[in-house]
């Protein structure tokens, strides 16, 4: 479990510095932004990827109604991360790299909320299972 909770440490730090160092070059080369996201997006996606491996391991979290909630909005957010990524590279093959920039800014946005509230869910969970 320690090593679950070093890498989504890994990550954020990872994504933090990745975007600051964008936002302090005030670099508009949108092509290497879209790509830079892209690459943190993958980590993003590591991450999720625990996450809702935990929840199928732990499948007992379908008694609670308010983890279950919190888990069907997890995969909500997993199909709007999915339709953003599926744009990003359409713009990309189109080489609007501005907007695909945007999809993969909005892709994070939703990797981001599954593995912030997963988080909170798991501990959620594990509150009430030990009560």
């Amino acid at each position: 479990m320690r090593t679950f909770y070093a890498a989504i440490a890994f990550v954020f730090i990872v994504v933090f510095s990745v975007t600051s160092f964008a936002v302090e070059n005030g670099n508009t080369n949108y092509k290497a932004k879209y790509e830079r996201q892209i690459g943190v997006n993958r980590g993003m996606i590591a991450t999720d990827a625990m996450i809702f491996t935990w929840f199928k391991q732990h499948n007992d979290y379908k008694k609670y109604q308010s983890i279950a909630d919190k888990v069907k909005y997890l995969y909500d957010e997993l199909d709007k991360a999915k339709e953003a990524h599926k744009n990003a590279k359409e713009f990309a093959t189109k080489q609007n790299w501005e907007k695909a920039y945007k999809f993969s800014k909005q892709e994070w946005e939703h990797l981001n909320n599954i593995a912030v509230k997963g988080k909170k869910a798991q501990d959620n969970l594990k509150e009430l299972e030990g009560e």
